[in-house]
């Protein structure tokens, strides 16, 4: 069954037309604008920027992005009661919700005016009634992953401070009670003890990728196979053929990345190996692995940075760094190598040697895609860190080697940020 789906008369006037504030639409080549979203769909996205309108194909994009939208890892508590995530593994917030026969009824949380979406319950695998965090959420984790046989009703004990478990069948929810089928027999259970329910659902086989996942501030994450901006908000079609309206002023960001880049942190090495300069004795296990690779953090157990561009020129900007999420933090003398999936043509990355590391930190770095040598460069701490961007169109391997610089072993670690393969 289709989704249909009900839109309050307040929520969405005809003479209404506000959309977020300024985006930015960042293309797979690297280059970016910001604007005023003026339109959006399956092919192309227009933004209204201080030089005109600029289009960008939607096949050539990763991602829009919000860049004043907050986003937490929970939904903000003061507008929201619950979550409901679909067997498609979108996650959609909800200020109130009940489910009577085939259908789930839920008052989204997207917006002050909210929307009611009327969804099918065999497209819904959870339904979490409370905000959990802490032991709690642990405690949640751990009965969602023993993946139960049958609808899981999911009790508060202790005034609150734990949960416990009950198998059964899930029947209808209403504001104060939900039908639950224990053995056979019927029981109303006060939903005011059930922190949610788990329905069971039968494997399904490997859905398409998302074509664009989108992040809201309310704490939405959908999985869309299509999406189109109609006035203020967007028609969102989700992976389990859900039909969903959403207003773009919730949107923090909309990544169409899947399936177009890789990050290398991402990958298994085939093949990785860290040598000291100083012979280790045998036995020596902690200085053995110190100068082992790092993925999606820093030599030092901190996030990725790089010192910005223009504090590489000039001491008095030295505080200024860039900090990222993903790469790897390489020491000398390493060489790691990666078998490359077919259908890449780049790769690219943000380059410098770690800023903590010591003032005489240099190494020498080497790139190579079978065998041809693609970089051979010199990187200081003094140094502006580089970007790179190399073909790799048609290779099968990847072989990186950060070696010793001028100063030999001295804090010799080399951040590559933000290191990815594109299309």
């Amino acid at each position: 069954m289709r989704s249909t789906l009900l839109l309050t008369t307040l929520f969405f006037a005809a003479s209404r037309f506000v959309v977020a504030g300024e985006v930015t639409a960042t293309r797979l080549d690297g280059t970016a604008a910001s604007g005023i979203l003026q339109s959006w769909d399956a092919d192309w996205v227009v933004l209204s920027t201080a030089s005109g309108d600029q289009r960008f194909a939607v096949k050539e994009l990763i991602s829009l992005r919000w860049p004043n939208a907050q986003v937490g890892d929970q939904p903000p508590p003061s507008s929201t009661s619950g979550i409901v995530e679909l067997v498609d593994g979108t996650v959609l917030p909800w200020k109130s919700l009940a489910a009577s026969g085939e259908n789930i009824l839920l008052a989204s949380a997207g917006t002050e005016g909210g929307t009611e979406i009327s969804l099918p319950v065999a497209n819904v695998g959870v339904v979490r009634f409370l905000q959990l965090e802490g032991p709690l959420i642990e405690q949640w984790n751990e009965i969602r992953q023993q993946a139960l046989p049958s609808d899981v009703l999911v009790v508060l004990k202790r005034d609150g401070k734990s949960l416990d478990y009950v198998e059964g069948v899930v029947g209808n929810i209403a504001d104060d009670k939900i039908d639950f089928k224990l053995d056979g027999e019927s029981n109303r259970v006060d939903r005011a003890k059930v922190a949610g329910v788990f329905y069971f659902r039968k494997a399904r086989p490997e859905t398409a990728k998302p074509a664009v996942v989108l992040q809201g501030q309310s704490g939405l994450r959908a999985n869309a196979a299509s999406v189109r901006m109609e006035r203020d908000h967007l028609a969102i079609k989700t992976l389990s053929g859900d039909t969903l309206v959403w207003p773009v002023e919730d949107l923090a960001s909309a990544d169409y990345s899947a399936g177009k880049l890789v990050y290398l942190s991402d990958l298994e090495p085939t093949s990785a190996k860290w040598a000291s300069f100083v012979g280790l004795p045998s036995g020596v296990e902690l200085a053995s692995t110190y100068g082992e690779p790092r993925r999606d953090r820093s030599g030092f157990g901190d996030s990725l940075m790089l010192f910005s561009s223009e504090a590489a020129s000039d001491p008095a900007q030295r505080d200024k760094l860039r900090t990222f999420s993903k790469g790897l933090a390489l020491r000398s003398r390493t060489e790691i190598a990666y078998r490359l999936p077919s259908g890449f043509s780049r790769f690219t990355a943000e380059v410098g040697v770690d800023p903590i590391a010591a003032a005489r930190g240099s190494v020498k770095l080497t790139i190579s895609a079978d065998d041809e040598r693609l970089l051979e460069a010199d990187f200081t701490r003094e140094g502006r860190p580089q970007s790179i961007d190399l073909p790799i169109a048609g290779a099968k391997r990847l072989h990186i080697v950060v070696d010793y610089g001028q100063n030999l072993d001295s804090g010799d670690w080399l951040n590559l940020c933000d290191a990815k393969l594109i299309q």
